[in-house]
């Protein structure tokens, strides 16, 4: 394709001006598909993968070389890797089939142990189907070829009369590796002052041994060449090399790339490995002699556990100047409800990025939510692959290397930003569209350039005045429990000033924000401004938000524990939500909820296959836990368990409302449905909520599976949670639920007629 430039002239390593750029020449390739998983993969408790018979430990200060040693012996273990700049964290390995909850409860007894974790297994986040019929740059410049919209872009070309990036910054990959040799990367590669190439010798002693380009973590060599395509394919987007009259180029023409290889060849990798490369990069950055000039890292890979020691890496990233930009994932799901790690992390040097298409649309595959920051183009894109081949891969993989390329473009324009001042740019520069208001925390998608004081490299007076805590806008709550505030108050690259949170209902104050680092702010004068609400009476709050955004926290009691009444089946002919598997649906009953509040709270309800239901985020988790469960703000568990569409169409998920106003009653019934892991015999079950009642009745008219680990309960869990720290559990895993009962959840000590 032929690079779309506003002049007529590019530039130079140096950014000097230099000859018209000409045609490029590209070739479409398909990439290969994923591999299957690693055998010596498991589950844990919650349905999170991790490497079998792996721990990451982290040790009390100066304590791990004896304590490690005695509790290696203790269980069976050997140490595997110990981390050069965090000595005080190291990965066991156990070589047997134990249980890793049982593993990680007793080595935690330990007093100079801080904390044990699971090998979380991570995955590249470019699991969604190609589309071969893009094959051009159009994120960067969108022409409304194949129809797209035309301008739905970053404006790269605008943005390159500022800059084009400059070779005296780095962007560090930490991905699947990169073909370090490709035509139109091998320039751009970050080349080790401090290593002698081809000698065998760590001559910079930095444990690793002809590092020249970086690092691959899976082997410990200094070899980061890409098996799979995916690392190649994000350098290619950051930082294909620009007026060399070869395939592709980057949103940065000259910046350098650095690799750490965490990911094998099937796109999927450990924790443990990807800390080493947070080490290695950590290493790099701050070392006296030849000190790398990393910008930032790019990562394009996450997964579903929650690892301290990688947020602790992240946040030492921090400390030593790096933002941390990070794939949102392609599951469909908002994140504020059902995490996505390493996105979403609070870490202030993170940018978690979703995906938008060259309609301005979020694609379909996109996580979102008020956790995720902004979105970039990710669906088809046109980058390098390896050995020399180019092609389209979609994913919000492909998205955050756009956010990598800009922070880079940003940095050359102005050597003296730190993180702060370019994460600040890269958040008020963006251009506000519809389709990111209500899935992203600024309502926006990255634009390098643009007039009226919009575009990162641009922006003159653009302002950023946001709520980041809490996600949602009905907050179930309990009394004394502090709630963590966060707002976004940014003019360009500069904090605006203390903003105030108004609190009104039950009582009425006023919140004064800072940003101190101090008080759960971990990062000062960065435009996020922190402070807490702790109510002490039960009641309805209303918080209102600079913006004049509102959200409302239902400050409740838990529910009594249900009571055992007669058997009264609501026979419904119903609206069939076609719910699949793991999917939710909303409806709205036509009456308000009266969710453990004696006022109404909701006038929507979300209701998952896996029979849960929620009124602020829909919630599709498959693998249920005790409650309360911290994740979620409320939840109602009739029944919550891997579940599946019954034989035919007309088995599914199925509401209806009942009788007269103001004695309407929602039924929500889950008929004739499987459990997933026993699809022989049906379940039917129905959960009931009443008009102007906080009441709750659930009934239970046939939750035999035929299979003992799944019958009345067995693997389930049943009860009601009226915040993350406040729950009525009725059962968890156990088989307490008979055939034809129902139960009444009161609400305020009423009495069921």
């Amino acid at each position: 394709m032929a690079l779309a430039l506003t002049a007529n002239t590019a530039c130079t390593d140096d950014g000097s001006l230099a000859q018209p750029i000409p045609a490029a020449t590209t070739t479409n390739t398909s990439p290969p598909t994923t591999a299957q998983r690693p055998d010596e993969i498991r589950k844990d408790a919650h349905g999170r993968e991790y490497v079998s018979g792996q721990l990451i430990v982290r040790y009390k200060k100066d304590r791990a070389k004896d304590v490690g040693k005695t509790l290696s012996a203790q269980h069976r273990a050997e140490v595997i890797h110990a981390y050069r700049t965090t000595p005080d964290v190291q990965v066991l390995r156990y070589n047997d089939r134990r249980n890793i909850e049982e593993v990680m409860e007793s080595i935690q007894k330990d007093s100079e142990v801080l904390y044990a974790e699971p090998n979380y297994v991570l995955y590249a986040s470019d699991l969604v189907p190609n589309d071969p019929s893009f094959n051009q740059l159009w994120g960067l410049d969108n022409k409304g070829a194949t129809g797209g919209l035309t301008d739905a872009d970053i404006n790269a070309p605008e943005a390159w009369e500022y800059t084009i990036g400059s070779s005296a910054n780095v962007i560090a990959i930490i991905d699947t590796g990169i073909d370090y040799n490709h035509p139109d990367l091998a320039t751009n590669m970050w080349i080790n002052p401090g290593e002698i190439a081809g000698n065998g010798v760590d001559d910079d002693n930095n444990g690793y041994i002809d590092d020249i380009h970086g690092i691959n973590a899976i082997t410990n060599s200094g070899d980061p060449m890409d098996d799979n395509n995916h690392g190649t394919h994000c350098a290619g987007t950051i930082a294909g090399r620009g007026n060399n009259g070869t395939g592709v180029v980057g949103v940065s023409w000259t910046t350098k790339l650095m690799a750490c290889k965490f990911l094998n060849a099937s796109g999927n990798g450990s924790t443990a490995d990807a800390i080493k490369c947070l080490d290695y990069f950590h290493v790099m950055r701050t070392r006296a002699q030849h000190p790398a000039p990393i910008v930032a890292t790019s990562n394009s890979w996450g997964g579903s556990g929650f690892s301290q020691a990688l947020y602790d890496g992240i946040k030492q990233h921090m400390s030593d100047g790096m933002l941390f930009i990070a794939a949102a994932g392609n599951n469909a799901r908002n994140t504020d409800s059902t995490p996505y790690y390493p996105s979403s992390y609070d870490s202030p040097n993170i940018i978690s990025v979703a995906a938008s298409t060259s309609n301005d649309t979020l694609a379909s595959f996109s996580n979102h939510g008020r956790s995720v920051h902004i979105a970039a183009p990710g669906e088809a894109i046109y980058s390098t692959l390896r050995n020399g081949d180019y092609g389209n891969l979609s994913g919000t993989s492909m998205a955050a290397p756009h956010v990598s390329g800009l922070a880079a473009l940003l940095k050359a324009q102005d050597p003296h930003r730190d993180w702060r001042q370019i994460k600040n740019l890269i958040l008020t520069g963006g251009q506000r569209k519809p389709a990111f208001i209500n899935t992203t925390t600024t309502g926006r998608r990255i634009r390098a350039w643009d007039v009226d004081g919009v575009g990162s490299l641009s922006c003159v007076g653009q302002v950023l005045n946001t709520r980041v805590k809490p996600t949602g806008r009905l907050i179930s709550w309990s009394a004394n429990q502090p709630l963590n505030l966060a707002v976004y108050n940014i003019q360009c690259d500069s904090p605006m000033g203390a903003p105030t949170v108004v609190v009104s209902g039950t009582s009425n104050t006023s919140i004064l924000l800072s940003d101190t680092g101090t008080n759960g702010d971990l990062a000062a004068d960065d435009g996020l401004y922190f402070g807490q609400f702790t109510p002490t009476t039960h009641g309805t709050y209303t918080l209102t938000f600079p913006d004049g955004e509102t959200v409302t926290l239902n400050v409740a009691q838990p529910y009594y524990p249900p009571v055992k009444v007669g058997f009264s089946y609501r026979s419904i002919v119903g609206t069939n939500l076609n719910l699949w598997d793991d999917s939710t649906a909303t409806i709205n009953p036509g009456f308000p909820i009266y969710f453990a509040s004696t006022a109404p709270v909701s006038s929507m309800v979300h209701v998952s296959m896996n029979g849960l239901v929620t009124l602020e985020t829909p919630v599709s988790s498959f693998s249920n836990t005790p409650l309360p469960n911290n994740t979620y703000q409320e939840l109602i568990a009739p029944f919550w368990d891997d579940l599946y569409p019954g034989a035919t169409s007309a088995d599914n998920v199925y509401w209806a409302v009942i009788g007269a106003a103001p004695s309407r009653e929602l039924v929500i019934e889950w008929r004739n449905v499987y459990h997933y892991g026993s699809r022989t015999d049906p379940m039917t079950f129905q959960v009931i909520f009443y008009e102007e009642r906080p009441d709750i009745r659930i009934n239970y008219k046939d939750v035999s599976t035929a299979n003992a680990a799944f019958d009345y309960g067995a693997s389930a869990t049943v009860g009601v949670q009226t915040s993350p720290v406040h729950a009525t559990q009725f059962s968890n895993n156990t088989p307490s639920l008979t055939n034809n009962t129902s139960y009444v959840w009161l609400y305020c000590g009423e009495c069921f007629p």
